[in-house]
């Protein structure tokens, strides 16, 4: 069964880079790892790319990301005490947010580190959950698009988010 997967894996890799080199373009294309039906919130209320993702586990169901959840943390942060904020923080654990970040590193330990585009409240998301093929095909300074679950956040002198379970929209 493995062999076989590895097989459309590598058919479907060979057809794209076929693609991309008989239309002239330069930008290496990224070969799908699962197919299957695309989740379709955003980080700011707007949709989510309605293409097929490229990566997620086909055996998993994953809920929908809370719409415009990245921006209600924006605004809560601002508006709430620290304590307040700390405490909604927590009750985010578990839950999903749809995020766009530029690949910093990708770690020994298997998560890829990420500093979110555009700014805003998070200094730092680490990604857990991504094969060790999807890992390697990373490189510094990629912009993915992504939902993935809330597992931990930390506040000490910088802001980590913490997130596993991914849904991989696009890598560019």
């Amino acid at each position: 069964m493995l062999k076989n997967k590895c097989t459309v894996i590598y058919l479907a890799f060979a057809i794209l880079v076929g693609v991309t080199l008989a239309c002239g373009s330069t930008t290496p294309p990224v070969a799908p790892v699962n197919i299957g039906t695309a989740i379709s919130i955003g980080q700011t209320g707007t949709a989510a790319p309605t293409g097929t993702p490229i990566f997620w586990d086909s055996s998993r169901v994953y809920p929908q990301p809370v719409p415009g959840l990245y921006q209600q943390i924006l605004d809560n942060k601002s508006k709430m005490t620290d304590i307040q904020f700390e405490e909604y923080l927590s009750s985010l654990k578990g839950q999903r947010i749809h995020l766009k970040a530029t690949v910093m590193e990708v770690l020994a330990d298997n998560r890829v580190y990420f500093e979110a585009t555009g700014g805003g409240f998070f200094d730092t998301v680490y990604l857990s959950g991504l094969p060790r093929d999807i890992l390697l095909a990373l490189n510094k300074d990629q912009i993915v698009e992504f939902d993935a679950t809330i597992v931990d956040f930390t506040e000490i002198i910088i802001t980590v988010l913490e997130v596993d379970d991914p849904v991989i929209y696009s890598i560019r």
